[in-house]
C-alpha cells in the first residue's frame, strides 16, 4: 500500500507539474484565475516546484523502497510530510480550499503515518536483535 501511495503521488505530481510548466497560463482545468490572489503570475514556478520537490521525493522514496535502501523509511516519511506541507502551503497561498486539497492531504497524512509505523517497527526489531 505504501509503495502504491508513493507511486501515485510521485507520478501525479510529475504529470501535473509537467503540464503546469508546459501550459503556464493555465487552461480550462486549471484556470489562471486560481492564482489571482497570489504572487504568481503563471503556473511555471509552482509546476517546477511540484516536480522538483514532491515528484522527486515521492519517486525517490519509491525507488529506495524497491531497492530496500536503509534510508527508505526516512525518505518515505519526509515525502508524506512534504505532501502535507505542500497542500497546506497551497491553501495558505491561494487563500481557498480546492476539492483536491483534502484528497492529497489525506494521502500525505497516510503516507507519513505508514512510514512512521514502518520506522517504529524497524527500531523495535533492531532493539530485539541487539538484546539477543
Amino acid at each position: 500500500m505504501l509503495l502504491g501511495l508513493l507511486l501515485f503521488s510521485g507520478v501525479t505530481a510529475l504529470i501535473t507539474g509537467t503540464l503546469l510548466v508546459a501550459f503556464p497560463q493555465g487552461g480550462s482545468v486549471m484556470p489562471l484565475s486560481l492564482l489571482e490572489d497570489t504572487r504568481f503570475t503563471s503556473f511555471r514556478l509552482p509546476g517546477l516546484l511540484l516536480i522538483g520537490v514532491i515528484a522527486t521525493l515521492h519517486l525517490s522514496a519509491a525507488l529506495a523502497m524497491v531497492r530496500r535502501a536503509a534510508y527508505a523509511d526516512w525518505l518515505t516519511a519526509c515525502a508524506g510530510v512534504a505532501m502535507c506541507a505542500w497542500v497546506l502551503g497551497q491553501i495558505a497561498v491561494m487563500n481557498r480550499l480546492h476539492w483536491i486539497h483534502p484528497i492529497f492531504l489525506i494521502v500525505g497524512l497516510l503516507t507519513a503515518e505508514l512510514a512512521m509505523a514502518w520506522l517504529a517497527r524497524e527500531q523495535r526489531e533492531e532493539r530485539e536483535h541487539a538484546t539477543v
